[in-house]
């Protein structure tokens, strides 16, 4: 299905900020108080344009051989805990590294791996924070739940690691999907 990604005035200023990011451009830090040496966790109500924004940027990096540094692995969260419940550790393993984005953190249900109950996403952000710390790595998120929201779910340790890995935006609007 092709569809047209719609500039309006709900996304204008959004898309000049994430723009300003992707292009690596100053700009984003002094006007716009963001950190480019931070990843994106984008939050809104559902169909805003989130997970398309980040497909769009995804389909660019393919296309152009100067935006392949934009190119990022894409994972519903649900896919990554379903996964996770097959595969083990061994899946995990190839999420610590490599700009990833987790696609619509708090959709996804508590994993079961052989009858031990966790939150793995708790843990992947934990690991991502690491090498963060140490090496920079950049991570992306698209979720539709608030700040409370997110510390209710994740606890007050990864909402913290998430303050620092992120710059936190909010996309509004009406939902797009039709």
């Amino acid at each position: 299905m092709n569809r047209t990604f719609v500039v309006d005035n709900n996304n204008e200023k959004f898309l000049h900020k994430i723009s300003l990011y992707f292009n690596n451009s100053l700009e984003f830090e002094e006007k716009h108080n963001g950190e480019l040496r931070k990843g994106l966790l984008i939050m809104g109500t559902h169909g805003t344009g989130k997970s398309s924004l980040f497909n769009v940027i995804q389909n660019m990096s393919r296309k152009n051989n100067d935006l392949k540094h934009l190119w990022h692995r894409i994972i519903h969260t649900k896919d990554f805990v379903s996964k996770f419940e097959t595969e083990g550790e061994f899946f995990i393993n190839n999420y610590v590294t490599g700009t990833v984005l987790f696609d619509d953190l708090g959709s996804e249900k508590i994993a079961n791996y052989w009858g031990i109950k966790e939150n793995i996403m708790c843990r992947i952000i934990e690991l991502r924070y690491m090498n963060y710390k140490s090496n920079g790595l950049k991570t992306y998120i698209t979720t539709n739940l608030t700040h409370k929201e997110l510390q209710l779910k994740y606890g007050e340790r990864v909402m913290d690691r998430l303050y620092e890995m992120f710059n936190f935006m909010e996309l509004t609007g009406n939902s797009r999907r039709f």
